[in-house]
């Protein structure tokens, strides 16, 4: 084999692994203005020193308990009144869960790995991106759980700004 068709293998090789990636795409983006109900949303200020920013996403979360998991549903909302260009990777979100105590009892991004693509895409004013996760808490002792989440997205046109903090949110649930 000659270092030409060996080059041309290894490219086949790569496009075959990134094309086999764990996806992670919300499962529903929701366009009508009042299909979901939003529960445990957070409102928070804008930062200091950018008083001329409006508030462009608000986040929301639910959970729903079972007999030894939790049923989580979260999101994020475009509040802009204007559609907005983002941008994600294969981690669209960080999901943390600490007892009273703040100490970290599931993460959501331990022992997964992540590709580095990045895909642009447009959320229309009002659309809800939503995701469902399950927490399996089986083991873990009768206390309070903090659940926070934070929402990975970039922006794709520098003019659109937004605060950190519209992107996070959290809710308790006690076991």
């Amino acid at each position: 084999m000659n270092l030409k068709n060996s080059k041309y293998i290894t490219w086949i090789i790569m496009v075959l692994i990134t094309g086999c990636m764990h996806n992670t795409y919300p499962d529903t983006i929701n366009r009508s203005d009042n299909s979901t109900k939003v529960n445990n949303t957070t409102t928070l200020p804008v930062e200091k020193g950018r008083a001329s920013m409006t508030k462009k996403f608000k986040t929301f979360s639910t959970t729903i308990k079972k007999n030894d998991y939790l049923l989580i549903n979260f999101g994020l909302q475009n509040v802009s009144g204007m559609n907005l260009s983002i941008a994600q990777g294969s981690q669209k979100y960080e999901k943390i869960i600490t007892n009273k105590n703040n100490e970290e009892v599931y993460k959501y991004s331990n022992n997964k790995v992540f590709t580095q693509k990045r895909i642009e895409f447009e959320v229309e004013k009002n659309a809800k991106m939503m995701f469902t996760e399950k927490w399996i808490f089986k083991g873990q002792p009768k206390d309070v759980y903090n659940i926070n989440i934070k929402m990975i997205i970039q922006k794709v046109n520098e003019l659109e700004d937004w605060s950190s903090d519209e992107l996070s949110c959290s809710s308790t649930v006690k076991l």
